[in-house]
């Protein structure tokens, strides 16, 4: 009985460092130095800045997009927009004004 209660225990501790050595590999997102893997510009990243032109940038899906103010003005190109700096949907320009997007024409 004391031999199979060991055996338990011995796999659980086993099992328990394979998932933490797996939490830190680069395929779960974890920061090992050898790794050529970068997650910080994936397909499904949150958009990119310009894609299309001054101003007109593509979200995760590749369509075209405008940040836009609350008043309907477009955010000027080059300026700096945090997204979801208010909360889910509703970034925040380099003014502080609260931005959302717009499809572009």
């Amino acid at each position: 009985m004391k031999k199979i209660i060991a055996i338990l225990v011995l796999s659980l501790f086993w099992s328990f460092q394979v998932v933490a050595q797996d939490e830190d590999s680069p395929q779960y997102g974890g920061n090992s130095n050898n790794s050529s893997w970068d997650n910080h510009d994936t397909y499904l990243s949150p958009y990119h800045k310009d894609a299309y032109g001054p101003g007109v940038n593509s979200d995760s899906t590749g369509r075209p997009f405008q940040w836009k103010t609350q008043g309907g003005q477009t955010v000027p190109p080059g300026s700096i927009v945090e997204p979801n700096g208010y909360g889910l949907g509703v970034g925040k320009d380099e003014y502080g004004r609260p931005v959302k997007t717009e499809p572009w024409p």
